[in-house]
């Protein structure tokens, strides 16, 4: 048990896979916060099935302390930045030829310009991840969990969804509701929405902040219209990266990942939870980012000094990158990232 001191984060031990209750093998011992210098020790354990390969945080954080560790979140700072009109332009074509998106006119030129994004493998695969895979639905019901600042929630507002947004970060939501977007701070089981409430539910970067993964899950299928889409975004516990840096992986990020998924034991928690239909890949979508902040998170480690992350090297996350894709290629369970798109 952590200390009772306020900054710290008390934790109660978690000695089982929450998936199939069997007993968890030591992973990491002592792993810190190199991202955002939120004060403890956390040790990892991993499940000891090869068909599951869940890793949690044992001891695991209480729900009652959790958010001390995102006093200084991302989702706190407001997003901004020039935006390129080519780029724009290009994207809009995409979006309008592959998903159906044209609240715009889009001529046949754009369209034929959104074809220039099948070029960029990466950049591509970020434009699919920008609809959640969502093809067009005026007026269609989404929920986007965890929706942090709102970029996403905001995005699909626009193109005809009814989107609302939904997280547990009271910072975050001020944000996105500054902005005038519809979100609300709270739990899914706590908003006690009706049966087949959403033709889609989206998850980016979410279901591994969760103490009760499958809970939340049920709740998802429960309040999916037949035939509605959850998709799900999760870093890979099994990729590349993680193998090659351990410890040190950015995707590890205690204390806030509760719970790091493969693709089998994603695919494992969707069946409990019900749903039968579903499509699991993983993408290289952010590796260099990924790669780089890794490499950052050894150099820290093996110094041991420092609270902030310092900037890697562009050119060998590059290389970095390159070396996963080529991997990647040959298995495709190596990428950085896990991509769920499942039915009810």
């Amino acid at each position: 048990m952590a200390s009772p001191d306020i900054d710290l984060i008390r934790s109660r031990p978690s000695p089982t896979c929450c998936l199939c209750g069997k007993q968890g093998q030591p992973l990491y011992q002592g792993t810190k916060d190199w991202l955002y210098n939120i004060p403890g020790e956390w040790n990892f354990s991993s499940c000891p099935d090869p068909d599951c390969g869940l890793l949690w945080l044992d001891p695991m954080p209480l729900a009652e302390d959790i958010g001390k560790a995102y006093k200084t979140y991302f989702t706190h700072r407001q997003s901004t930045g020039p935006r390129n009109r080519f780029i724009q332009f290009v994207k809009a074509g995409y979006l309008a030829g592959k998903y159906g998106y044209s609240r715009n006119e889009i001529g046949r030129l754009q369209k034929a310009c959104g074809l220039i994004a099948y070029l960029a493998l990466f950049r591509r695969t970020g434009l699919d991840h920008l609809v959640a895979f969502l093809s067009a639905l005026p007026r269609g019901r989404l929920l986007d969990l965890g929706c942090g600042d709102g970029q996403l929630l905001e995005f699909m507002q626009n193109q005809g969804w009814q989107a609302e947004g939904l997280d547990f970060d009271p910072a975050a939501i001020e944000n996105a509701t500054r902005r005038g977007l519809w979100a609300n701070v709270g739990t899914l089981q706590s908003k006690c929405y009706p049966d087949n409430s959403f033709e889609a539910i989206v998850m980016s970067h979410f279901v591994e902040h969760i103490h009760e993964p499958l809970q939340l899950l049920r709740e998802c299928h429960r309040i999916l219209t037949p035939g509605g889409r959850l998709l799900i975004l999760t870093p890979n516990a099994a990729s590349w990266g993680h193998r090659k840096f351990a410890r040190c992986w950015r995707g590890l990020e205690p204390p806030r990942h509760l719970h790091l998924f493969s693709p089998p034991s994603l695919r494992r928690l969707l069946t409990l939870a019900g749903f039968k239909e579903m499509a699991v890949t993983t993408t290289m979508r952010n590796a260099g980012k990924i790669l780089r902040l890794s490499r950052s998170i050894q150099n820290s480690y093996r110094r041991s000094a420092g609270t902030t992350v310092p900037a890697g090297s562009a050119a060998a996350a590059g290389i970095l990158q390159m070396v996963e894709w080529f991997k990647w290629k040959r298995d495709p369970n190596l990428g950085e990232e896990i991509d769920l798109v499942a039915e009810k």
